[in-house]
């Protein structure tokens, strides 16, 4: 699992998704039910199984040499919201994180693919990064959705897997690209009764 989180992170780099020093990614290990996460303040591409920290659910630190990341209790507040979900990505990718900016909802119903897998992205209001705050009101919307756009900073997901957390960013970032795009177009959305089924097909 160390080396898949570490993967993950080069990937996000490797993407243009975040900095080097941005963004964060979490697992929650099934057998113990401890959650691994990246570091603070650490060049995430040269991230290795060592770097990594294991907190509890109550976001104690367990083992590790290094500082969690700054935000790791969000991490945390989206398990304890999700019981069922096993991975949280968080990341910096610039269209995303535009549209957290320009605190406007990414449209979600351009295609099938958005409406089947991202559906609606929560907002989530300012409150500076790595505060109790930002983890409480992350943690609220985490309970009705899976993807989280926090105001002026960036998106969060969450999935069953970590490659579909990884996913579900990329997608977001898609999105968010492609409603960007279609300003002042007139575009068709995927209709109400097509994204009802597509719904259902949800894991």
């Amino acid at each position: 699992m160390k080396e898949t989180i570490c993967r993950y992170m080069r990937r996000l780099c490797d993407m243009g998704l975040t900095t080097s020093l941005g963004g964060n990614i979490s697992c929650l290990d099934e057998e113990t039910g401890q959650i691994l996460v990246t570091p603070s303040g650490i060049d995430k591409y040269s991230l290795t199984p060592e770097d990594l920290v294991t907190v509890d659910r109550d976001g104690r630190v367990v083992s590790g040499d290094r500082k969690p990341t700054m935000e790791y209790m969000m991490h945390v507040g989206i398990y304890q919201a999700r019981p069922e979900m096993r991975a949280v990505v968080h990341a910096h990718p610039p269209f995303a994180s535009l549209y957290a900016c320009l605190n406007e909802p990414i449209d979600t119903t351009l295609t099938l693919e958005f409406c089947k897998s991202v559906g609606e992205i929560g907002m989530v209001d300012l409150e500076i990064m790595g505060t109790p705050e930002l983890a409480d009101l992350v943690k609220e919307s985490a309970r009705t959705h899976r993807v989280m756009l926090m105001r002026n900073h960036g998106p969060v997901t969450c999935g069953r897997t970590l490659q579909e957390a990884f996913n579900l960013l990329e997608l977001t970032e898609m999105a968010a690209k492609l409603t960007w795009l279609a300003r002042g177009h007139d575009v068709c959305p995927v209709p109400a009764s097509v994204q009802a089924v597509l719904r259902t097909m949800r894991k």
